[in-house]
């Protein structure tokens, strides 16, 4: 199923990673927003551009994501806007709904992209690393930029770089980001766009 995605050679523009000071233990929450801030967004939606490289081939295009609380919603889109494949998870597990309208099934949403796709999502941490905060119960590091904001974290063998963040209603939130899982996979978020709810 990877032909789904082809081979495409686009590069999305760089971002300006300012560098930050040592590597220390990470805080909850690491983007400057006092404790309750963030405890309040339990659900939110996500619409930006994704840029994928993975395994000497690529995917390009957007994602429209909506994160509840307890599952999550996920279209990918091609750069014509024309949907590649729908994600959902929940309790129950997950699926994977391709253009062709087939159906895939497994017990996580990760290991299900990864089969059908050839690439995934890390699912577990991201709705907390999307928010510039650490997923609770395992170590992570941290680094920070001069203006005191959350440059780089790594959790779980995931390194997340993130550029500017935006205003939303009261909070500040990434407006682009960068993650990367070893040498063989690393995916471009950006011109991210914002909706929270409680």
């Amino acid at each position: 199923m990877r032909a789904m995605t082809g081979w495409l050679a686009v590069v999305l523009g760089g971002l300006v990673l300012l560098g930050g000071c040592a590597g220390t233990p990470a805080p909850r929450p690491l983007a400057g927003h006092p404790p309750a801030a963030l405890e309040g967004v339990r659900r939110f939606e996500l619409t930006a551009r994704i840029g994928v490289r993975y395994d000497g081939q690529g995917f390009f295009g957007g994602l429209r994501w909506r994160h509840g609380r307890h599952d999550d919603g996920l279209l990918l889109l091609s750069p014509l806007g024309q949907g590649v494949a729908r994600i959902r998870r929940d309790d129950a597990g997950a699926s994977l709904t391709t253009a062709g309208q087939k159906v895939f099934h497994a017990a996580d949403a990760g290991s299900l992209m990864e089969e059908v796709l050839g690439w995934r999502l890390p699912l577990d941490g991201l709705p907390y690393w999307a928010l510039g905060e650490a997923a609770p119960g395992t170590p992570a590091s941290a680094r920070y930029g001069g203006d005191g904001r959350l440059k780089t974290l790594t959790q779980n063998g995931w390194r997340i770089e993130y550029g500017a963040f935006e205003p939303v209603g009261a909070l500040s939130l990434p407006g682009s980001m960068v993650l990367s899982h070893g040498a063989d996979l690393e995916i471009r978020v950006v011109d991210a766009r914002w909706s929270v709810g409680e």
